[in-house]
């Protein structure tokens, strides 16, 4: 792949994970996943990171391929907007996973709190799609914890994901 090829699937990569209202990561990060990945089709993008107490952001980025799961763990890093000081780079660790190793697919009961309550399951969203509110835990044969998604308002692009996840099952 061609050096400018690449550059641009990173871009697109950078900008499908500022689509979210989460913040987004120093480039280093991403570069990660584009040093494996790029030129793959990339199928669906998560956002879960937060600012944490002292500015920093950690938390996990998911990008989907057709054939792969990454799986971007970042803590203490500095955001994509942060000018002046010295960058705090964190750490980030990029695990990568064949989609055939999903196991079970759940929508877990609220534990009181939004995410599959009742009151998410009963919109419109949840008769078109994927509610606002609603979260499914991934479980891969080689995790000891499941991916949770979507980490926010893109249930929309969480839906169009489904029937590939349905059908990694069965592979």
């Amino acid at each position: 792949m061609e050096l400018e090829e690449r550059e641009q699937w990173g871009k697109d990569l950078n900008g499908r994970v500022g689509r979210s209202r989460r913040p987004r990561p120093l480039r280093n990060v991403l570069e990660r996943v584009v040093a494996v990945l790029a030129g793959q089709e990339v199928r669906y993008v998560d956002n879960n990171l937060l600012e944490d107490d002292d500015g920093g952001i950690s938390g996990r980025i998911t990008v989907f391929t057709p054939d792969v799961v990454a799986i971007v763990d970042v803590a203490g890093a500095a955001a994509n907007v942060s000018m002046g000081a010295p960058l705090n780079q964190g750490t980030a660790q990029v695990t990568f996973l064949p989609r055939v190793s999903l196991v079970a697919l759940e929508i877990p009961p609220s534990d009181g709190t939004h995410p599959n309550s009742g009151q998410a399951w009963s919109t419109e969203s949840a008769r078109y799609g994927w509610p606002h509110g609603g979260v499914m835990h991934l479980r891969y044969g080689c995790l000891t914890e499941p991916l949770v998604l979507p980490a926010d308002d893109s249930g929309e692009d969480f839906h169009a994901l489904l029937p590939s996840l349905v059908n990694d099952l069965s592979r």
